[in-house]
């Protein structure tokens, strides 16, 4: 079952070294010819999350050392959230030269787009410990252990979708649209900017809690807030991370052999 879908991530973790350095090469080239480099997407969005976090605690009448570390664990996951998915829709379609010279596994490109966004994602961390410190948040608990659990998770996860989404695209353009579209609205329907105890019983029932992206932000914004994810949180990321790795599967199971025709 899959046997062609295994084979191509067998041969694309033989390749491990090589989605590492094409990952680095990406990053790098992005940002040629810059001074200080993929830090200034993390200066930009230290000085957005400061910004916003004294604008709406002042709104909502908020503590701004209560709101800010909140809104900065749930920004920076956001963002990386938000990557994976809106480039990863690309992420075939922007190697076809590679894969019509070179015959590489297809899953190669969807292993390397995970380490890019980990890179600019490392960058990023340090804006949630600098936050907690400056607003003494008792986050160096044993909740820090759920992370064991939330990394894996949230890397099979986007490993997952890019493969997905990156075969969707490359036979429907019109999936990149819709993706950035739905992302850019989900935004605000994800506790973010606001918190879960904002919303009506009848919105956390029907909003937030069938949202996915809100189960995968808290288990990583808990553990670094010093709590813990809920068990509703862990086993909703659980099951949907091993369904979405099943689905992944089954598409390039089924379309591995097609999708250069796509490009």
């Amino acid at each position: 079952m899959f046997t062609l879908a295994k084979n191509d991530l067998k041969e694309t973790f033989k390749r491990n070294q090589l989605c590492f350095e094409l990952a680095w090469t990406e990053v790098r080239l992005r940002y040629t010819r810059t001074i200080i480099g993929p830090f200034w997407e993390t200066i930009s969005l230290g000085i957005l999350l400061f910004t916003l976090s004294y604008l709406w605690s002042k709104l909502w009448g908020a503590q701004v050392s209560e709101y800010l570390p909140y809104l900065v664990s749930g920004m920076v996951m956001w963002r990386f959230i938000n990557s994976m998915l809106n480039d990863g829709c690309q992420v075939y379609m922007k190697s076809d030269y590679i894969y019509r010279s070179i015959p590489l596994p297809w899953s190669v490109m969807a292993l390397k787009h995970l380490y890019a966004g980990g890179f600019l994602f490392i960058h990023h961390f340090p804006m949630i410990i600098v936050a907690n410190i400056i607003f003494d948040v008792n986050f160096l608990t044993l909740n820090l252990l759920y992370l064991f659990y939330t990394i894996p998770i949230i890397a099979l996860t986007s490993y997952s979708t890019t493969i997905i989404l990156g075969c969707l695209t490359a036979r429907y353009r019109d999936v990149q649209s819709l993706v950035s579209s739905l992302l850019s609205v989900m935004i605000f329907f994800t506790p973010i900017f606001w918190t879960i105890d904002q919303m009506g019983e009848i919105g956390r029932k029907f909003v937030v809690m069938p949202n996915l992206i809100y189960h995968y932000i808290e288990i990583f914004r808990q553990p670094m807030l010093g709590n813990s994810p809920t068990n509703l949180n862990l086993f909703i990321t659980f099951l949907a991370t091993f369904t979405l790795f099943l689905i992944s599967l089954f598409v390039l199971n089924k379309y591995k052999k097609k999708i250069i025709f796509w490009l």
